[in-house]
């Protein structure tokens, strides 16, 4: 039960949350999405790295603002032809899939 109190995911994800309501409540745009996440940076202090899946719109991928927490993205070549994007917190994972690594996150991005 200790853990817990020490896990800060679910605070994070709640400002996030709210902010996109305040921004869209029905139907958000990228630019709604942009918004929140300046916003949520805004709100927010510390080191953090969010990885969210906004229903029926599709995932976003954020870092905090000082880039203390890792958080990378890689791209790959599917056997239908698309192209594929998954984001970590280490290359390692990226690599290990057969994903090309892009780049960093930049601070705040």
């Amino acid at each position: 039960m200790a853990w817990l109190m020490m896990c800060d995911t679910e605070v994070l994800l709640n400002v996030f949350a709210h902010e996109l309501a305040r921004e869209a409540p029905i139907g958000p745009t990228v630019e709604h999405v942009f918004e929140a996440i300046k916003k949520t940076h805004q709100r927010l202090k510390g080191a953090y790295a969010v990885v969210a899946l906004i229903s029926n719109f599709g995932l976003v991928a954020f870092r905090d603002i000082y880039a203390i927490r890792p958080l990378i993205y890689g791209s790959r070549v599917a056997e239908n032809g698309k192209t594929e994007y998954m984001v970590a917190s280490e290359s390692a994972a990226l690599l290990a899939l057969g994903f090309k690594i892009e780049r960093d996150l930049e601070p705040g991005e």
